[in-house]
């Protein structure tokens, strides 16, 4: 008698070989000259190009898989500008390890300007695990822009299983160049240095926003993973996990040249509640340069140095605020979780709570404006005064606008209330000037940086 059970044994094993052979016989798909293009129907198209030329106008999947084919083959563009006149979409390019980066190595970096004209390119997927410099460009140089781009709906993985660094959505990195009215929709992962935006920015990012879910190790930020450059006028709203030095905006703004100004970040924080990491921040995981003129209104969580803004701070923080909810094990404060040096100033943390994580009564340092104050300067700061410490913690809450817990403030739109642009202006110096100023009332009769998000 015909046993059941062996046919389809059977059966799985001639299909697991047919497979297994499929996929050995044609390991790069129809397409073999587009790098990792498994499987993908679109040829790169270079005949737009001449080199005679400057200016370069492209409408198609194929003549932008062209653009990276010529810059990963020694043409960086320097002096010269490619405008996308039409939408497009990358479908043809989304399968096996998906598109190619435009600038694949830093001596092959886009140097030129890349114009997106206000058009989109959607279906953009990236697939390469075991890969770094990963985005739409890989690589943009000193000399090279890329601006007035919405990229939506885009898949990018990268460095989940063996690379280093820089994993972004529109840029992996940013080597000095400027990326400007870009905007990103989607989700990027990666390990060290992952943003939605870019992954690593030593340039300028400006007048852009990011609304894609961020997942990574170290240097993980909603905008971008790791700063040493300028950030303005910017924004994201998607959600960030990570392990140590997570931001909803930027995971670390590196040292005394690096810039966090007029830029906010909505998305919820998660850094890691086990393990020693630490760093996790609802605007910036980690401030060594300057933040001001911003704030975050997500929820944020982490173990060590967990701060409603910055989680740790050696920076300085001026003229921001924080919203969001602060649970940690240690060291967490309303707007900044841990400080040695550096300076908060002029700042306001407006978190409903503060949450201790742990049953360990040993962990003591929590403060509504900042967790652990071990040095550096705080000056005229004020915190909101109903705020509640839960999870057993209690600290003796002395206010004062120098001290840890910063001065009362309450809600309200009377003299001296947080919902009244007097108190901003007046008690703090904001600068709400009319049509000129940082800052305007919003709708929720909280500040809001003029110009800045929708």
């Amino acid at each position: 008698m015909i046993n059941l059970k062996d046919v389809l044994r059977y059966i799985t094993v001639l299909l697991v070989l047919a497979l297994t052979f499929t996929a050995c016989s044609n390991p790069k798909g129809g397409n073999g000259d587009y790098t990792g293009s498994t499987g993908n129907t679109g040829t790169p198209d270079t005949s737009w190009y001449n080199e005679a030329n400057t200016e370069f106008s492209i409408s198609t999947p194929d003549q932008l898989a062209g653009l990276a084919e010529l810059v990963n083959d020694d043409n960086n563009f320097a002096g010269k500008t490619v405008k996308l006149s039409s939408s497009v979409n990358l479908a043809s390019y989304a399968r096996g390890e998906g598109w190619t980066p435009i600038g694949n190595s830093i001596e092959r970096s886009f140097s030129g300007t890349f114009d997106g004209g206000d058009n989109t390119i959607s279906g953009l997927s990236i697939n390469r695990p075991y890969s770094s410099y990963l985005g739409l460009f890989g690589h943009v140089g000193g000399s090279g822009s890329v601006k007035n781009l919405n990229l939506t709906g885009l898949t990018v993985v990268g460095n989940n299983s063996g690379g280093l660094y820089s994993v972004g959505g529109a840029v992996g990195n940013n080597n000095g160049g400027t990326v400007e009215k870009v905007s990103v929709s989607g989700s990027v992962t990666g390990i060290d240095n992952t943003g939605g935006l870019v992954g690593l920015n030593t340039g300028t990012v400006r007048d852009s926003r990011a609304t894609a879910s961020v997942s990574g190790r170290d240097q993980a930020g909603g905008l971008v993973g790791l700063n040493t450059g300028t950030v303005r006028n910017s924004y994201a709203t998607g959600n960030v996990s990570g392990q140590g030095l997570v931001g909803g905006l930027v995971g670390l703004n590196q040292s005394s040249g690096s810039i966090v100004q007029n830029s906010y970040a909505t998305g919820s924080v998660t850094g890691s509640v086990t393990g020693t990491e630490t760093g996790v921040g609802g605007l910036v995981g980690e401030n060594g340069g300057t933040v001001e003129n911003s704030y975050a209104t997500g929820s944020v969580s982490g173990r060590t140095a967990v701060g409603g803004l910055v989680g740790e701070n050696s920076g300085t923080v001026d003229y921001s605020y924080a919203t969001g909810s602060v649970t940690g094990r240690n060291a967490v404060g309303g707007l900044v979780g841990r400080m040695g040096i550096g300076a908060v100033r002029y700042s306001v943390a407006l978190n409903p709570s503060i949450t201790r994580n742990t049953d360990d009564n040993s962990y003591i340092l929590f403060g509504r404006v900042v967790g652990f104050h071990n040095g550096g300067t705080l000056t005229n700061n004020h915190a909101r005064g109903d705020m509640v410490f839960e999870g057993g913690v209690e600290p003796t809450v002395t206010p004062s606008t120098t001290g840890i817990h910063g001065a009362d403030v309450s809600a309200g739109t009377g003299t001296g209330q947080y919902n009244s642009p007097g108190f901003w202006q007046t008690t703090l110096g904001w600068n709400f000037t009319p049509g000129s100023g940082d800052w305007i009332m919003g709708t929720n009769n909280l500040p809001r940086l003029r110009g800045v998000g929708p």
